[in-house]
């Protein structure tokens, strides 16, 4: 069994399967509840939520917070705590990226807004090189590794010189073409 205190200070991660089983025990009340938590999410704090919006952490900052959506939510309410405790990835891990050799491997929880920066520079076969820096924006919400693989191929590939491929969390970058080379690096802020 769940405190009140127990929701105090303590980042809930709710993605896509945990919202369906926190609107499902929370019966009719579910939106109503997400609306009313809005306020302590991390990236959309406006009600209504969408479906897709409703998908970020939220962190009630004091037991009079969470005592103030108890008494919003009427019955429902206890019902909705304790499937956001049962049912969200709690705090959320660090996010990281490593490379070796054009390869990088996306881990942790990503908050939207996050800037990876490639720095890629492409020589031909006669050894004039060429160097572009692709900044990439995640959009708002919290991502997974392979979301950001995703993310980042889906910006670099379109590129003249450069393909990459996003398979799960890995992203891997080469050159367009084979008698080309490629290198690659990174930088998060």
């Amino acid at each position: 069994m769940y405190l009140k205190s127990d929701f105090v200070g303590v980042p809930f991660l709710v993605e896509a399967a945990g919202r369906d089983a926190i609107l499902a025990a929370a019966n009719n009340r579910g939106q109503r509840g997400f609306n009313l938590i809005a306020q302590y999410g991390d990236t959309t704090t406006t009600p209504p939520l969408s479906l897709a919006t409703m998908l970020q952490t939220y962190t009630f900052p004091t037991l009079a917070a969470v005592d103030g959506f108890l008494n919003h939510m009427g019955p429902r309410g206890s019902e909705f705590l304790i499937a956001l405790a049962a049912n969200t990835g709690g705090v959320p891990d660090q996010p990281s990226i490593t490379e070796v050799d054009n390869v990088y491997t996306a881990t942790g929880t990503w908050p939207g807004g996050t800037v990876l920066t490639f720095t890629c520079t492409v020589t031909d076969p006669d050894g004039q090189s060429d160097t572009h820096v692709y900044p990439i924006t995640l959009p708002p919400g919290q991502h997974s590794g392979a979301t950001v693989a995703g993310v980042c191929a889906a910006s670099l590939d379109p590129q003249v010189h450069i393909r990459a491929v996003a398979a799960g969390n890995v992203l891997t970058l080469s050159p367009a073409d084979p008698d080309y080379s490629l290198v690659s690096s990174v930088s998060v802020s």
